[in-house]
């Protein structure tokens, strides 16, 4: 959802999510709830008590971010974290406007996710690595946000990755289990539809091999072992208290059909799914 603030000195487009997020009745440990693009036009400045977690992105201009007593330059390239509780005082320079992206992080485990990354209350600022994909990432959630509803795996995701995004890398040792856990919910509510991994990787807006990396370290298989696993489980229900053939089955499970069906029972039971069903009935 887009909204344009005009002000005498900045103007700001906000992406925000509408509402908490829940995920399964719960706030999730991470999710990425505003981003917001800040164009200043010169002689910008403005001091709060912050609400909550934010980091700011800065793509050009220079200023001064002051925290408590202590004052920041900061510049192209630099990400500062603003924490909740703590007052900040802050400006740019008339000959050096600023250009950033701030994002708001919400969710229960938001100061520790930033402590990964280096940024404290005490050390807020992040001199981010010149070479990086985080440009083309706040880009990318740019243009979902700006749709009018946000799937809930995608905010969570978009938190994790921004994470990722500061510590400089894609390493697998950033909170894995929540992207993990994005796709285990997918799969479990929607594995009846036909879905592929890659299909998955794309819902939650990442690559094949970012997601069966996270989905490994989480849980020791890949999402297309599991996949099978849960249709397996629900086609042996339907072999169990009905007598429908195999095609029909397989359609119902989201299997491309009786083949795969035939193959994912061999290579997860050892028999066939006409085998397994005679001794089970």
């Amino acid at each position: 959802m887009l909204q344009i603030v005009r002000h005498a000195t900045y103007r700001s487009e906000l992406y925000r999510v509408r509402g908490p997020i829940r995920w399964d009745g719960r706030i999730p440990a991470l999710y990425l709830s505003l981003l917001g693009r800040f164009f200043s036009t010169g002689h910008f400045a403005f001091q709060q008590v912050s609400p909550g977690f934010a980091v700011h992105v800065v793509e050009s201009g220079r200023g001064m971010m002051k925290v408590g007593v202590t004052a920041y330059a900061v510049g192209p390239g630099d990400a500062f974290a603003f924490f909740p509780g703590c007052h900040y005082d802050y400006h740019d320079f008339a000959a050096t406007p600023w250009r950033y992206t701030w994002l708001t992080l919400e969710g229960t485990q938001v100061r520790a996710s930033l402590g990964h990354v280096g940024l404290s209350p005490v050390r807020p600022l992040l001199h981010l690595p010149p070479a990086g994909h985080l440009e083309e990432l706040l880009a990318e959630i740019q243009a979902v946000y700006a749709r009018p509803t946000i799937a809930a795996s995608y905010a969570i995701a978009a938190g994790w990755r921004l994470i990722d995004a500061l510590a400089g890398t894609d390493s697998t040792d950033v909170a894995p289990t929540n992207i993990a856990e994005a796709a285990r919910f997918l799969i479990d509510r929607r594995s009846l539809e036909g879905w592929s991994v890659q299909k998955l990787a794309g819902q939650l807006q990442i690559s094949r091999s970012a997601l069966f990396r996270h989905f490994r370290a989480a849980y020791g298989l890949s999402p297309k072992p599991y996949l099978d696993r849960v249709r397996l489980g629900r086609a042996k229900v339907l072999l169990r208290r009905s007598s429908a053939p195999l095609k029909q089955i397989a359609s119902a499970c989201g299997f491309a059909g009786s083949r795969h069906l035939i193959a994912a029972f061999r290579k997860n039971c050892g028999v066939t799914p006409g085998r397994w069903r005679r001794g089970h009935t």
